[in-house]
């Protein structure tokens, strides 16, 4: 019954487009010299996500922006990975402030992420880009780019001086966070920032009813975290129309896991003595110039260039105590060396990527419209690394393994999984909006122009692995490719407009897919491809928009194929066109690699919409719905969510207010292997929300919210892994968090 009436809402006032508009009074501009252009005003489609509808929906990861603002977006817990349209990992572009967050993967061990390595404390703003053809996202479907605080957002107008504080707690994990910005002028042209969060908690709160150890639980193992945001700004104003920046980001997230499924009877661990610890960490530092023209129609209006060092790192260390293999016990004195390891044990397992770059952006008017260009060029070094301890004897090849193969032989370790790997990539970009009829009428072209050039480059730590001396493929792979797009527009009335785009998008591989080599001679292989293709989208949509402040709807529709999709541990043969030679005889276990799918097909549509149904009630609502299939094999596409949408209704005062909202979602039915691959059932999920701003305290906001108010049992579909996934719990254990409550302070002077 829920999700029925989400759709009844929905058909009637979709989208969240102007969600913010009737909230809290609007965040003060930045100073004149940091004002650009808005990056979407001629992007339809697109839609920004303002502080104000951060705060307050109390917005503090991804799938909050999923479940309370736009049911188009999605987060994958199990991969750690934002997904729109169908589209996750590295084949969605996320940016901090214009610059690209590296998506990390070891291939093997399972260290993958990045996109999570983002405090929400920190943001002001989150743009979402999406549709074929965005000549300036560098990828298949789009692109996410979050603004950062300025001072300007902490300095209220005549002070010299300001601050915000803030503090939360979160039910869901009992998540206890402090936030502070302190901003400050020094003299008439410069402006810094300051900002340190900490946030403690434990492991998130799924619905599973079964605890204790083993391979039955489905509770979460238990986890402590601790996650730290430190952040930093410096703004010069030269004069009246160009300045100069700085600034630097430090975030790092520790977890200690108390390992409980993987202890106790029928496993390989002591009860009490297998623990992991996780760290995720990213570091940056940004040098930045701006010009903004003051004048109107400038053939150069505005103009930006940032330097900048990134290095972004997920790692994963294991410590246990591991009980002998009962096959040790077999025959006397184990001849057959099948009770190691056993004893004192521990895994260390690093993926890094660092790298220096730039990214450059300009606009300006010509006599037929506005042009727009931009290019970003990035060198970088990935690595990946795994250290560990244990006490299995120097492999023998001539052993026998009669009761199956020994767990030293899938133990690899002290070793890199592939070689270290130098990048070079490089884009340009350029579009013109062609203006006709005094703006009534716009027809833009775009160009971009992608280039990679991946080098591995063997080292020590890749000469420890097995497979090192055996011939590969490559060495090198690159790359270049120009991605067309064309997009008319038609403004049929100040409130009424339409669209039509048709584009081309592109994605190069990552290193882990082209190089990763982990296994062992005498056992298996999951290796990389360096003759992999970049993946290479096609597609079109049309839209419309209507309204204003007061009410509006959006209407999207897309179709979008791809051509070379990537996929993972895919089985080859020597008939496979990926086989290497070398391989042959020597991995009789099998050999999975990465290779390309031929073609793949998404389409779908988006409907959102606001209405201010009185001065006081404001009623918002979104759909997305999508399908998706590999048109070869006719098979479904596990990445493509089902069905879902949210409506909202708010009731708004001018010091407070409150807001019921429904988030729902319809069966997942299509599913790549229906015997096996769990369906999700539909869910509809009630919210409620309230605010005081305190007349008393000015500056003062007090916000609490109940969160799945009916204590509804339900599983969002995308975090469900495939079927036999390795290391896949009992589905209950991938539940979402019954009722749970979010208290939020914030006080700004």
């Amino acid at each position: 019954m829920a999700v029925k009436k989400v759709w009844a809402l929905g058909v009637a006032c979709c989208a969240w487009s102007g969600a913010g508009a009737a909230q809290a009074p609007a965040v003060e501009q930045l100073s004149a010299v940091r004002v650009q252009a808005d990056p979407l005003a001629s992007l339809p489609g697109s839609a920004r996500v303002s502080r104000d509808v951060l705060q307050q929906n109390a917005i503090s990861d991804w799938r909050d922006i999923g479940l309370e603002v736009d049911p188009a977006l999605h987060y994958n817990e199990q991969r750690k990975s934002i997904n729109v349209r169908g589209m996750d990992q590295n084949r969605l572009n996320v940016r901090v402030d214009g610059i690209r967050i590296p998506w990390l993967d070891d291939g093997a061990r399972g260290e993958k992420g990045g996109f999570d390595a983002i405090d929400f404390d920190d943001l002001s703003a989150v743009d979402l880009v999406r549709g074929a053809g965005a000549s300036r996202s560098g990828s298949l479907v789009g692109y996410l780019d979050l603004q950062t605080l300025d001072p300007a957002d902490i300095l209220k107008p005549g002070r010299e001086l300001g601050a915000l504080l803030r503090t939360s707690w979160d039910g869901s994990d009992e998540g206890l966070g402090l936030n502070a910005a302190l901003a400050a002028r020094a003299g008439e042209r410069t402006r810094w920032m300051l900002l340190a969060s900490q946030r403690r908690g434990h492991e998130p709160k799924n619905q599973g009813r079964h605890g204790g150890l083993g391979a039955s639980r489905d509770r979460l193992n238990p986890e402590d975290y601790t996650q730290r945001n430190y952040a930093f700004k410096l703004q010069h104003d030269l004069n009246a129309e160009h300045s100069l920046g700085l600034s630097g980001t430090f975030f790092q997230r520790d977890a200690d896991v108390d390992s409980r499924r993987e202890q106790g009877p029928g496993t390989g661990y002591d009860e009490g003595r297998n623990q992991t610890d996780k760290r995720s960490e990213r570091q940056r530092l940004v040098v930045d110039y701006v010009y903004q023209g003051n004048g109107e129609k400038q053939s150069l209006q505005s103009a930006s260039l940032k330097f900048y060092w990134q290095k972004a790192e997920q790692e994963g260390v294991q410590h246990g105590w591991r009980n002998q293999d009962a096959r040790g016990n077999i025959i006397p004195r184990d001849p057959f060396q099948y009770r190691y390891p056993y004893g004192y044990f521990s895994r260390g397992n690093l993926v890094r990527e660092s790298g220096h770059g730039l990214v450059a952006e300009a606009s300006g008017h010509t006599p037929f419209g506005i042009w727009r260009a931009g290019g970003e060029a990035l060198l970088s070094r990935a690595r990946q690394y795994s250290s560990g301890q244990d006490n299995c004897p120097p492999a023998n090849p001539f052993l026998p393994a009669p009761f199956g193969p020994r767990a030293c032989e899938f133990l690899h370790t002290n070793q890199s999984d592939m070689p270290l790997v130098k990048g070079e990539q490089w884009s340009l970009w350029g579009e013109h909006e062609f203006q006709f009829a005094q703006g009534a009428y716009s027809l833009t072209p775009s160009l971009r122009l992608d280039s990679w050039r991946f080098q591995a480059h063997s080292n020590t730590d890749y000469q420890s692995n097995p497979n090192a001396g055996i011939p590969s493929l490559a060495t090198k792979a690159d790359d270049q490719r120009l991605s067309p797009a064309l997009m008319a527009q038609w403004h049929a009335a100040s409130d009424l407009s339409f669209y039509a785009r048709y584009g081309y998008g592109y994605t190069a591989p990552t290193a882990s897919q082209l190089y990763l080599n982990y296994g062992a001679p005498g056992t298996y292989l999951r290796a990389g491809n360096p003759e992999l293709k970049p993946e290479i989208s096609r597609g079109w949509e049309l839209g419309g928009q209507w309204g204003d402040d007061r009410k509006g709807v959006r209407l999207s529709v897309f179709h979008n194929n791809y051509k070379n999709f990537i996929e993972s541990e895919v089985v080859i043969d020597p008939d496979s066109p990926q086989w290497n030679p070398a391989w042959t005889g020597r991995y009789p276990m099998g050999v999975t690699a990465v290779a390309n799918k031929a073609r793949v097909q998404i389409y779908g549509a988006e409907l959102a919409g606001h209405w201010m149904l009185t001065p006081q009630w404001r009623l918002r609502s979104g759909l997305s719905w999508a399908r998706g299939k590999d048109r070869d094999s006719g098979l479904p596409i596990n990445s493509v969510a089902p069905l879902g949408g949210m409506a909202a209704l708010a009731y708004l005062q001018p010091r407070w207010g409150a807001e019921l909202a429904l988030h729902a979602s319809a069966k997942r039915e299509r599913v790549e292997d229906p015997a096996r691959d769990f369906q999700t059932p539909g869910f509809g999920v009630w919210n409620l929300k309230a605010w005081w701003e305190p007349q008393q305290v000015d500056g003062l906001r007090v916000q609490i919210g109940v969160y799945n108010l009916f204590d509804k049992y339900y599983w969002n579909p995308l975090d469900v892994p495939r079927a036999g996934g390795r290391d896949s719990w009992p589905v209950a254990a991938y539940t979402s968090p019954g009722r749970y409550a979010r208290l939020n302070l914030a006080y700004q002077f």
